[in-house]
């Protein structure tokens, strides 16, 4: 489903607030599947991320467009306005140092456009950014139009004069990239023969090669933002003009073919006729009974409804605004000779405004920021960073900046011995990965969370807070806390070998990467160190006594020793480093001696968890984790949005959290610092488990 289809309880039915067409799923793939034969790529796709662009919370797109490339195309459209009106006086000089800058300029204004373009799809294999550029490189055009006529005091009807020269501007952009891009491809292509990566795949799943270009042709995009759902006649007096050499049809004329076609189809859904009943029916798809409910425009403007009635127009009454003409048909003004090229002009004209229409309707959704925005800032790297906002930043590295901070939840299944070793069937693991993942994927759901990823035996899950709700983080907790309780009754009743759960949570920016294998297939993972940070919160393992000596704990604990080691050898001297080498060789030697081993970690419970005890310790700096496990920057979160209850626990405070629903107040506690792998500097774990259920499981040592 499109992201910006609404339901409309008028017509019972998902669709954009259009005016010239449905504006459902089925009508845009018509609108914008000329000449393709998989209608999955005839939508105009836009990213997935939005943010709000008003105060009325209105869902779109924040975007800082390619560095100095408005002046870039101002300057271009201003020269073009002067070659312009040379090219009517006679003897223009094509020799002219002035014809030859403006062929200069006009180059530079290609290259520029090219590779900003190049640089997007470089950055960013995004669905829709693709499309998002091309609106916003048109737009500035528009908006470059406009003050360059403004200033010269040129009328109006001279932008279709300078529009051919925009279009092909933006056109070769486009095909100087196609070939720059077409030409890596191809060296890579003689070194590696099966690399079969295409421009295609570089622009991501579902490009849409029509929805650009019609972004670039369409004339009625360079009158107005805003298309009047109900007034055609507004847009289409500016377009039949005499120096529009695009169309044959006159003004006049076309006032005659639509108010004649609209008051017959009026009268004709009015009278409830069979004729129009069947063509709407079968060839639109239009139930009978949304007849009576739809605006005639929508018919009036849709041409398989106009090549349907052909013949039937010349016989039809002649109206027009004003005048009583039943008398005469529609044939008896027109010249019959030009009657059926009036016909396609009119339905050419009736898709160009459906067409314009919705990229208008999508344009409407981006808010330009910096240089050439509602936000002129000076410094424009302050510029390209909202917080808490999701901005698209055409020069960055990054291309998309969703700096909204959200509540990262990372769970890691704890399988028993004989899920680990592999002693069990693969049908066997199957099932019990299924009655696991099964019920956890429905909490997490229910709880407002959405699955980023699995790995293995882990699930990645991200929880946001929106202008209604702020309790992401406490949600994320209460699905962890239902986790727990469900695994436990899983092992209890249905014998399942597993040991337990841990899951991390933590509160930070993620990064989105997509790669696209083909045209249409699309595979996205989440990157960066907050993801980083809920992942290692979820690890650790089961702190039983039977594994304590495990090499595997032993080699986790000497990874973690080179990672302190590399992070403090600018602070350390050699002698002192290799000292703690030596302490820690002689200390967990490989000899068999595990008793030393073991008084490395007897502060840790001697009894096995069991699923659901929400057990979580921090042993020297090492993290065991088979509860619950939050950072400091969760717990904080935690604290911001809900009053939380303090009380003295030990030496230190914990929070509770008193619930007004039916779910179990929640009690925080703190476990220490750990030492996370890939992590330069500490983090503070906190633990979280139900009120009613603590006890001394969480232990800081």
């Amino acid at each position: 489903m499109n992201k910006f289809l609404k339901y409309d309880p008028k017509y019972g039915m998902f669709r954009l607030p259009m005016g010239y067409s449905m504006g459902d799923l089925d009508t845009i793939r018509m609108i914008f599947g000329k000449n393709t034969d998989n209608a999955s790529i005839s939508l105009p796709v836009l990213p997935p991320q939005l943010d709000n662009i008003n105060d009325s919370n209105e869902k779109g797109y924040l975007v800082f467009p390619p560095e100095q490339i408005s002046d870039d195309i101002d300057l271009f459209v201003e020269k073009t306005l002067k070659h312009v009106r040379k090219l009517k006086e006679k003897g223009y000089d094509y020799e002219h140092p002035d014809f030859k800058k403006y062929l200069e300029i006009r180059d530079d204004v290609i290259n520029h456009v090219a590779e900003s373009l190049e640089n997007v799809i470089e950055q960013e294999r995004r669905l829709g950014l693709f499309n998002l550029f091309w609106l916003v490189v048109a737009q500035i055009c528009i908006d470059s139009l406009n003050d360059v006529i403004a200033r010269a005091d040129a009328s109006l009807d001279t932008r279709f004069a300078v529009h051919p020269h925009i279009r092909n501007m933006l056109k070769q952009s486009l095909e100087r990239t196609y070939e720059k891009l077409n030409y890596r491809d191809e060296l890579f292509r003689q070194s590696m023969p099966f690399y079969k990566i295409t421009i295609l795949t570089r622009l991501g799943a579902s490009f849409n090669y029509n929805f650009v270009n019609d972004i670039v042709d369409i004339q009625l995009c360079l009158l107005e933002n805003n298309i009047p759902p109900v007034d055609p006649l507004h847009m289409i007096k500016h377009l039949l003009v005499e120096e529009n050499i695009q169309y044959f049809i006159t003004y006049q004329d076309y006032q005659k073919f639509y108010f004649s076609i609209k008051s017959h189809v009026d009268s004709a859904i009015e009278g409830n006729e069979n004729w129009i009943k069947s063509i709407l029916t079968f060839s639109l798809g239009i139930s009978e009974n949304m007849l009576h409910k739809i605006d005639s425009n929508i018919v009036v403007f849709e041409p398989r409804f106009i090549f349907t009635i052909q013949d039937r127009l010349k016989r039809i009454p002649l109206m027009l605004p004003g005048k009583n003409t039943r008398k005469k048909c529609l044939i008896d003004e027109v010249d019959e000779r030009a009657f059926d090229q009036m016909i396609l002009d009119f339905v050419t004209l009736a898709r160009e405004l459906q067409k314009a229409e919705i990229i208008s309707y999508f344009r409407k959704k981006i808010k330009m920021l910096g240089n050439h925005g509602v936000t002129k800032e000076k410094n424009r790297k302050k510029s390209a960073m909202i917080p808490d906002r999701i901005t698209y930043n055409m020069d960055s590295g990054t291309i998309v900046k969703d700096l909204r901070s959200k509540t990262i939840m990372f769970v890691d299944l704890r399988a028993s011995t004989e899920l680990a070793s592999g002693t069990i069937s693969s049908s066997q693991l199957i099932k019990t990965l299924y009655a696991f993942f099964d019920p956890a994927l429905d909490i997490i759901a229910h709880f407002g969370g959405h699955i980023r990823f699995f790995a293995g035996d882990a699930i990645l899950a991200t929880f946001s807070n929106d202008h209604t709700e702020n309790n992401a983080t406490i949600k994320a907790v209460q699905a962890g806390v239902m986790i727990q309780k469900m695994l436990a009754q899983k092992v209890k009743h249905y014998t399942l070998p597993l040991e337990g759960v841990g899951i991390g949570i933590h509160v930070g920016v993620l990064e989105n990467a997509y790669i696209f294998s083909d045209e249409r297939g699309k595979f996205s993972t989440v990157i960066g160190l907050s993801a980083n940070v809920a992942s290692r919160l979820s690890s650790g393992k089961s702190s039983s006594r039977e594994r304590r000596a495990d090499p595997l704990f032993k080699r986790e604990i000497n990874d973690l020793l080179q990672d302190i080691l590399e992070n403090t050898k600018n602070r350390i001297s050699s002698g002192v480093r290799d000292n703690i080498v030596n302490i820690f060789n002689e200390f967990v030697g490989s000899e068999p001696q595990q008793d030393k081993y073991a008084k490395a970690f007897h502060k840790l419970p001697e009894v096995k968890d069991k699923p659901g005890m929400l057990r979580v310790n921090v042993v020297n700096g090492v993290l065991h984790n088979n509860g619950i496990a939050l950072s400091d920057a969760a717990l904080n979160d935690v604290r911001k949005r809900h009053v939380l209850q303090e009380r003295n626990w030990r030496d230190n405070i914990e929070y509770i959290y008193i619930n007004n629903e039916k779910q179990a107040e929640i009690v925080f506690r703190p476990v220490g610092d750990a030492h996370l792998k890939g992590i330069p500097e500490t983090t503070m774990v906190w633990s979280a488990q139900p009120l009613e259920e603590t006890g001394d499981e969480t232990e800081s040592i």
